[in-house]
């Protein structure tokens, strides 16, 4: 199965048919140990100068998955890594440290304000979901999520008060 992917990157994406945004999306029901593989390649292969979303996509992924051996290969790129939002390599380190802490879950680096996660990730489950249209503070839109990992409860609301949407994560009393 990575083989099938790694020609869809060469002959797609590199060529600028299909969005490095939108391979990660069709990566989502793919073997974890075959998205690890397909992550090792890109980040083997591709230059992060040449090719900076597939780079970063992958090393997010990977770092999800609190892959460890990509670890030091990530921290090499420092120099050349280049923000494309407010606090991306530092988010994509926060998740390798929380994994190198043993950590089971990534839940404790998305609950931190700065980095902004949405509580549409991979390793969360939708419980629930309510918007809520307050006088005072516009619509915010709760968001009710399960973590896959830990099992954690949380409860996510994202307002539009800002320029763009912000979240604001809050554990569930068990």
């Amino acid at each position: 199965m990575p083989s099938e992917y790694i020609q869809i990157i060469r002959t797609q994406v590199l060529t600028g048919e299909l969005s490095p945004y939108k391979f990660f999306d069709e990566l989502k029901d793919a073997e974890s140990a075959d998205v690890i593989a397909i992550c090792e390649w890109i980040t083997s292969n591709l230059s992060i100068k040449e090719h900076p979303s597939m780079v970063k996509l992958a090393f997010t992924k990977l770092a999800k998955r609190r892959h460890l051996p990509s670890y030091d290969k990530f921290l090499s790129l420092k120099k050349d890594w280049i923000n494309s939002y407010y606090n991306e390599y530092q988010f994509v380190e926060a998740l390798f440290e929380n994994a190198r802490k043993g950590a089971q879950c990534n839940c404790s680096v998305y609950q931190v304000s700065r980095f902004n996660v949405p509580p549409y990730q991979e390793d969360l489950e939708r419980v629930d979901e309510k918007h809520l249209d307050d006088v005072d503070f516009g619509v915010t839109h709760l968001v009710y999520v399960r973590c896959k990992d830990c099992g954690g409860i949380w409860e996510v609301g994202i307002d539009y008060m800002y320029h763009y949407p912000h979240s604001h994560w809050s554990k569930m009393r068990d």
